[in-house]
């Protein structure tokens, strides 16, 4: 492909400069983006796949942050604010990029929650979520949806799920 490591290293380099000019955070907090961003690319080349989670409250540019990792990041969805647990597996499944959840402000504290155990399933490149749905006049057939990916979660509180927030850059 001609790619080689000094290739990399400048696309990375790129990608900070990029964010450094249109963000006001901290040096460390830009690398961390700028590697997620980097990973975006590659996460179907490993085994797990740890989120991204942006914290912060009202006013402080969690969106913005969002939208540019959104701009550099493989093959991006934005699922917007309404986001729902069926949103996250099917289209993990169909565009196999990274989704970006915003304002996603649920009680993580629950571990039978939705939302929870498909992020606590989908950090791993096995991670399925089956569905029983009506296939061509069959009744329930159980399909399997990949949620294995990169997944950019914004929110104003962290998740309280131990295992969740084991998986997650905070």
């Amino acid at each position: 492909s001609g790619i080689t490591e000094n290739v990399t290293d400048r696309i990375s380099d790129d990608v900070y400069k990029y964010l450094e000019r249109f963000l006001l955070i901290n040096k460390e907090d830009l690398l961390l983006l700028s590697a997620y961003i980097m990973y975006t690319w590659l996460y179907d080349r490993v085994s797990t796949a740890p989120y991204l989670w942006i914290l912060g409250g009202y006013g402080t540019a969690k969106s913005r942050i969002g939208e540019l990792i959104g701009l550099l990041s493989f093959n991006t969805t934005f699922l917007g604010t309404a986001v729902t647990p069926a949103n996250i597996y099917r289209m993990q499944d169909e565009v196999r990029g990274a989704l970006i959840m915003d304002e996603l402000d649920v009680d993580f504290s629950d571990k039978r929650h939705p939302f929870v155990q498909i992020l606590n399933g989908g950090y791993k490149s096995n991670g399925v979520v089956y569905r029983s749905e009506s296939q061509k006049g069959k009744q329930f057939v159980p399909i399997p949806y990949s949620s294995f990916g990169a997944k950019v979660v914004i929110s104003r509180e962290e998740p309280k799920d131990d295992s969740l927030k084991s998986r997650s850059f905070l």
